[in-house]
């Protein structure tokens, strides 16, 4: 079994990177306004959207994916931005980005809508382990 000794401040820069490329990703001036239209949701609609709940949501499910991305990055023997990189680009369009499409096929989202969604989370796993691969 592969010890896991992670370094706490990889953790939680990767943690803060992932919360920062989702708030930019969904600025409506890149990606924001088409996904509201295409998961049909209006500006008054995402104005009542209780935020906090949503926020610590996303902080709380950003740490466990940072310790899971720790462990497999150590799995693997990281030693580099490019070896975290590698395996951010495996786990996230291997793993993330494959097992989606069957639910967004039966679903009926466009493929505007996955592309929007899917290239948010390989970015994000991307980075977040690149940053833990690189700092170990």
């Amino acid at each position: 079994m592969v010890e896991l000794n992670f370094n706490g401040w990889a953790i939680l820069v990767a943690v803060v990177a992932a919360n920062v490329i989702g708030a930019v990703w969904f600025m409506p001036k890149l990606f924001g306004a088409r996904w509201m239209k295409e998961v049909g949701l209006s500006e008054a609609d995402v104005q009542q959207a209780p935020f906090p709940r949503m926020l610590a949501l996303t902080v709380v499910s950003s740490i466990v994916l940072a310790v899971v991305l720790a462990w497999l990055n150590a799995l693997y023997g990281s030693a580099s931005l490019g070896d975290g990189a590698l395996v951010g680009l495996v786990v996230g369009l291997g793993l993330f980005a494959m097992a989606s499409v069957a639910h967004y096929a039966f679903q009926q989202r466009t493929l505007m809508h996955y592309a929007i969604d899917m290239g948010h989370t390989v970015v994000v796993i991307l980075v977040m382990s690149a940053i833990i691969g690189g700092w170990r």
